[in-house]
């Protein structure tokens, strides 16, 4: 069974690579095809933590995956140069991971909660 732990670090290879990935196969590479990395390496530094069970670090990075969901929404959604190079998928992927992420750790919640 994935834990959120895994997912998390998964979410952060995810991002990293398409972030690296819509760097080098752009037309005109630029510092802001990056952010995506840099997401990802703030979210695998706090994955250590994650896994030792850092309650702190879970709510950071929870939070973190629910800014990007709502920032890879409207890049989705609003016109920008990364639909116009045809980032799209690679966006949807982000958006996905960053879903499963914010919703494993909703279920979590809950599931403690009614443990109580």
């Amino acid at each position: 069974m994935i834990t959120y732990q895994r997912l998390h670090l998964i979410f952060s290879l995810v991002l990293m690579s398409g972030s690296l990935w819509m760097y080098k196969s752009s037309v005109n590479p630029s510092i802001i095809h990056l952010s995506p990395f840099l997401l990802g390496i703030i979210l695998l530094s706090l994955n250590n933590g994650i896994r030792d069970g850092a309650k702190e670090q879970k709510k950071v990075s929870f939070y973190l995956a629910l800014a990007s969901m709502i920032v890879f929404v409207l890049l989705i959604i609003i016109p920008n140069n990364w639909k116009d190079e045809g980032f799209t998928t690679n966006l949807i992927i982000m958006l996905v991971m960053a879903t499963l992420v914010v919703l494993y750790d909703m279920m979590d919640r809950a599931k403690k909660t009614k443990a109580r």
